[in-house]
């Protein structure tokens, strides 16, 4: 099979425009309320998980 390349922007271009609206920030603000704060299920820089 041969491999397929995207050649046509448009896809990307759609997408961008789906997740414009998305405010990361906020996303991010929402689930550490959710979690009340605390981290859970991470892995750190020195590939350590936390319970």
């Amino acid at each position: 099979m041969n491999p397929v390349t995207l050649t046509n922007h448009q896809l990307w271009d759609e997408l961008a425009k789906l997740l414009e609206p998305i405010h990361i920030n906020h996303l991010a603000t929402q689930h550490l309320e959710s979690c009340n704060y605390k981290i859970l299920g991470y892995w750190d820089s020195n590939n350590k998980f936390y319970e």
